[in-house]
């Protein structure tokens, strides 16, 4: 009797996990879609001439940094790293 009820449940579960997936995606949403107003061209150039002043202007000659260049640095070499953590073990462990 137990084996039947096991194996009812069992055979059953992934049939009420698919119901209950469909009728997830047959909810309506209950807000109204937002649908603003067109943008005219002088709101436009308004908006991003005010993005222009908002922003800060980056100089040409200064470095970028997010560049490989920039952010070479070769004191953190595979050499230098590796080199460095080996001294430190053998400071370790005991002699």
């Amino acid at each position: 009797m137990i084996r039947y009820r096991a194996a009812a449940i069992t055979l059953s579960l992934p049939l009420l996990v698919s119901l209950a997936t469909a009728h997830a995606q047959r909810v309506l949403p209950l807000d109204r879609p937002i649908v603003l107003p067109p943008v005219s061209a002088p709101e436009l150039r308004n908006a991003e001439r005010a993005l222009e002043r908002m922003t800060p202007r980056r100089d040409e000659k200064s470095e970028d940094v997010t560049s490989p260049a920039g952010r070479d640095n070769p004191a953190l070499g595979h050499d230098v790293t590796s080199g460095i953590q080996e001294r430190t073990i053998e400071r370790t462990l005991p002699r």
